[in-house]
């Protein structure tokens, strides 16, 4: 999916609005449009894949700028941010293993339930 012309007109002022710690309606204010609108903006951004590739630029560039101030505290910021990526993982995966033994378990059934009608049928004949 790609940016409009209009949402990419934004995006710069949207960036500039997130690192400041704004809120959509805020953003919205300094673009002249609505907080819905900056809503869909970013809902676009983050399906074009744009949106995680500057998230990681600009924690990587914070990282730098922390690391250098108060190297104890980066450690534990990433070592956080590491466990909970961990366990989203982890989470997504178990997830993925429900839907497969869900779908099995419903792909035996309904072959349990075929023999069962097959087997009825040839008792009436």
């Amino acid at each position: 999916m790609s940016l409009s012309t209009q949402t990419q007109k934004r995006l710069p002022k949207i960036k500039a609005g997130l690192l400041k710690g704004l809120n959509y309606s805020q953003i919205g204010s300094q673009c002249g449009v609505t907080e819905k609108t900056i809503d869909r903006d970013i809902y676009k951004w983050l399906n074009t894949g744009d949106f995680e590739t500057w998230l990681k630029e600009e924690w990587v560039r914070l990282h730098n700028m922390i690391i250098h101030e108060n190297p104890t505290e980066a450690y534990r910021q990433v070592t956080k941010i590491l466990g909970r990526m961990v366990t989203r993982k982890v989470e997504a995966h178990s997830i993925e293993e429900i839907r497969e033994i869900k779908l099995s378990w419903e792909i035996k059934d309904e072959r349990i339930n075929a023999k069962d009608k097959l087997q009825a049928t040839s008792r009436a004949e």
